[in-house]
């Protein structure tokens, strides 16, 4: 009975030990995670910093680029002045000649019609006089000529983009871009494995992981066929805006899947070096297409230059295809370049680059946006979301008119591009408005809040 009674005891005892360590263990555990924690948001402020320090030096050079651009036009503009001289030169010295011309032919009448010996001799000493004459200004006119030649050739040589101080301070900017996409690749793995240890630690607490979202999960049985795929596809300036809009919790209790990447890089990161294509998206957004059952509904969100990627997947790629968008949401859209006008109009031949203040690159984006056809939202999205900022920074084309330099001082009145989309059809539900944000260098990350609290009533119309 003692024996027993003993047993019983160490086993309880032993027990007890275990679930002491154990408990111990976890609790170190979590220690450890939080600490971890600590150190890797610390790291994730200095990766912010760090970004923000590059976007500067960058926006600085691109301050210095457009001084420098101003400072050359009025170089260009005092030899336009030295031009409109020296062909005033050239005008007055061509009068010169044919004036002297005229008295050469005259006096050689004369000449012909000799009256006496006398004035034969006299004549003759005036033409050679008057030949002497139309010497010295015949090379006049050629030095004029010469001068005028060499000036118009200058001018035609002294483009902007190849003017040596431009070409600097653009390869001063080319060499900061990959130092930026390696910093913002830095950042976008930072806050995963910030998100991932809160989930950890949150879990290890037995707390409940849906957080600031206005509507309660909700747990349904939905079976594979009938699956709901959510695409959330960020852009340049918040590589990560799940962070802002906390949707990933709360849609996956609807038993949707929630897929997050990038405008070049469907699956997140690393971001390619091609800082405004999307080819690579859409590539990858049609190889998931193929895969994804017919019966599914596909909710396509984007951001900035991911806005533009998921436009152009949702008209483009699934459109062709004949696949339904249940909705796009585009939030601040924009196109190649971080131009607006890329992504509501369809260029013919190449995409509108951005004005630089010389008359060519104006004209040419006057030009690229007057022959370019909207484009439309197809007869495949049924609901489309559309919210875009007014007045901010960048791009230009926040701007529905732009006062444009034609290279000669005067303004041109330039269209550029609003942010509201056609509809293909009236079946598609449009919801379309511009927010104003009174030129705030922050309205994207405003924008993103704005709508951090307002999707979840537009997703669950289409999650139920």
């Amino acid at each position: 009975m003692k024996i027993l009674l003993v047993t019983l005891v160490t086993v309880f005892c032993l027990q007890f030990s275990l679930l002491s360590y154990a408990s111990q263990s976890q609790n170190w555990q979590s220690k450890d995670k939080e600490i971890l924690l600590e150190k890797t948001n610390g790291r994730l402020n200095l990766a912010r910093k760090e970004v923000q320090n590059v976007k500067e030096k960058i926006n600085f050079i691109y301050a210095n680029t457009d001084k420098t651009r101003k400072i050359i036009m009025k170089e260009r503009q005092s030899l336009k002045r030295l031009i409109i001289s020296a062909k005033k030169e050239k005008k007055r010295k061509s009068y010169e000649v044919n004036t002297i011309e005229k008295e050469l032919i005259r006096a050689r009448t004369k000449l012909k019609f000799k009256l006496s010996s006398n004035d034969t001799s006299t004549i003759q000493t005036e033409v050679i006089e008057i030949i002497q004459r139309k010497d010295r200004a015949t090379r006049r006119l050629t030095q004029a000529k010469n001068k005028l030649s060499l000036l118009q050739a200058e001018l035609h040589n002294t483009t902007l983009n190849l003017d040596p101080r431009i070409v600097s301070l653009s390869k001063e900017a080319r060499s900061l871009k990959p130092h930026l996409l390696a910093s913002k690749n830095k950042l976008y793995q930072l806050k995963k494995t910030v998100e991932k240890l809160n989930a950890e630690l949150l879990a290890s607490e037995n707390k409940p992981g849906i957080k600031n979202s206005p509507l309660p999960p909700q747990k349904t049985n939905i079976s594979t066929q009938d699956h709901t795929y959510v695409y959330v596809i960020s852009g340049s300036d918040e590589p990560n805006i799940e962070s802002s809009l906390q949707l990933k919790d709360w849609v996956e209790s609807y038993g949707a899947k929630y897929i997050e990447g990038h405008w070049n890089n469907l699956y997140g990161g690393p971001l390619s070096n091609n800082d405004s294509s999307s080819k690579q998206f859409l590539e990858q957004f049609e190889t998931e297409l193929t895969k994804l059952p017919l019966k599914s509904k596909i909710i396509l969100i984007g951001h900035g230059l991911g806005g533009g990627a998921v436009i152009k997947a949702a008209t483009g790629i699934a459109a062709k295809r004949n696949r339904k968008i249940d909705l796009l949401v585009a939030i601040d859209p924009v196109g190649t370049g971080n131009l607006r006008a890329n992504i509501v109009y369809e260029t013919k031949d190449r995409i509108c680059l951005t004005p630089k203040g010389d008359r060519e690159t104006n004209d040419n984006y006057i030009k690229c946006i007057r022959n370019a056809k909207p484009r439309l939202i197809t007869q495949n999205v049924a609901h489309f979301y559309n919210r875009w900022q007014k007045d901010a920074q960048a791009p230009l084309d926040y701007y529905k008119e732009l006062m444009l330099s034609n290279g000669d001082g005067k303004l041109t009145r330039g269209v550029t591009s609003t942010g509201k989309f056609k509809i293909a059809s009236l079946t598609t539900k449009a919801n379309q408005k511009r927010e104003f944000y009174d030129r705030s260098e922050d309205a994207h990350r405003k924008i993103l809040s704005y709508e951090a609290n307002h999707l979840p009533n537009l997703l669950i119309e289409h999650l139920r």
